[in-house]
């Protein structure tokens, strides 16, 4: 197929693309260094804190209670289904 079947000079089509594509390009180019920014939001203070450990001291897991457990206060019984009252319902109709 020849250049003259699509009825254009040979060579036209390419130079029209490469100028509409740098054209796109530099658009695109300018859209990005010229877009507006939002303004930043102002953020809280940041606070410097200086955290202290705790005193030196002997080295121990836990803490030891000389005073004895108590024991936990028992909770009451659930009623068994013999010591419930009987539901009276009706009858279905």
């Amino acid at each position: 197929m020849s250049a003259a079947t699509f009825g254009g000079v040979p060579g036209e089509g390419i130079t029209r693309s490469m100028i509409v594509s740098a054209v796109l390009h530099g658009a695109l180019v300018l859209a990005v260094v010229f877009w507006p920014t939002p303004a930043i939001e102002a953020r809280p203070p940041v606070y410097k804190v200086n955290i202290v450990g705790a005193p030196a001291g002997p080295k121990a897991i836990g803490v030891v209670d000389p005073r004895p457990a108590t024991t936990p206060p028992k909770a009451a019984e659930a009623p068994s289904g013999i010591e419930r009252p009987p539901v009276d319902r009706p009858a279905p109709t």
